[in-house]
């Protein structure tokens, strides 16, 4: 479980922190899109790999979740997304963490790796690493979630450009980190404060959205991380 968790993170910065908008574009365009995609997650499941790279089966099961990355991704846009997007999303982050699952097999994936340096002390902490795959999941990919929803019920294809996508990551992770304590609750403020300076307003269905789902995985953050 330990690097299996690890991969998570990996997945999770991959599939949505380097995934631009126009690595979006190119994979619905074609095959060498989704290729540069897919070696952007091999990269980095090996990045979040590191300590654990002498193990030749565990290279096997990165080389195996990337090929099927592939075949996922491959499926979800000429079959699943087309008729309904938060379904198709949805049961693409399942199945690639599924194709993750099988590092559990490997004897290296209950171990930590010894050493105590500083990089080795932020890697071996488990506190760190579920605070980063919540962020990752409330802020980046909150934004795939939220144009996925907007996609099936409104019928209206969404922009990820960059000024609506970093808004929607940071009104989130302060959302986020507002939920993790009664001591952080005053910057849920804060994203109220932005909007209305920025006359951005507070649109029901997207601030909703924001407000629940950044403060969900807030809750998950505080229920899952040791200590």
């Amino acid at each position: 479980m330990f690097l299996f968790l690890r991969l998570v993170v990996g997945h999770l910065l991959g599939d949505f922190l380097f995934q631009t908008e126009g690595i979006v574009t190119a994979k619905r365009e074609g095959v060498r899109g989704r290729m540069l995609h897919v070696s952007i997650i091999f990269a980095s499941l090996l990045l979040t790999a590191l300590p654990f790279l002498c193990e030749g089966r565990l290279w096997l099961v990165i080389t195996a979740s990337a090929v099927a990355h592939y075949g996922i991704d491959d499926i979800k846009i000429k079959i699943i997304e087309p008729r309904w997007s938060i379904a198709a999303f949805v049961t693409d982050q399942a199945l690639h963490l599924l194709a993750l699952a099988p590092v559990m097999l490997l004897p290296v994936s209950w171990q930590k790796p010894a050493g105590t340096n500083a990089l080795i002390a932020i890697y071996n902490n488990n506190t760190l690493l579920v605070g980063c795959a919540g962020y990752l999941a409330s802020g980046f990919a909150g934004t795939y979630l939220w144009n996925s929803i907007v996609r099936t019920f409104a019928l209206k294809n969404t922009c990820l450009s960059k000024g609506p996508f970093m808004y929607g990551v940071i009104e989130r992770a302060l959302f986020t980190t507002a939920s993790l304590g009664i001591f952080f609750l005053p910057l849920a403020l804060l994203p109220c404060a932005i909007r209305l300076m920025s006359k951005r307003g507070f649109p029901a269905p997207e601030f909703s959205f924001n407000l629940i789902y950044a403060c969900a995985i807030g809750i998950l953050i505080r229920r899952f991380a040791p200590g």
